[in-house]
């Protein structure tokens, strides 16, 4: 399972020993509706 950090501060705030993990990824607030379906389209596989 895929996990997606969200965040309302600007700036990445996951710990770096995630970032490697490919299951896991962060965005950022504000964001657009098109960047989310790509950021869980990515998790997905596809």
């Amino acid at each position: 399972m895929g996990v997606l950090f969200i965040s309302g501060y600007p700036g990445k705030h996951v710990p770096d020993s995630l970032e490697t993990n490919s299951k896991v990824d962060y965005l950022a607030k504000p964001f657009k509706v098109d960047a989310l379906l790509e950021k869980v389209k990515g998790l997905a596989g596809g």
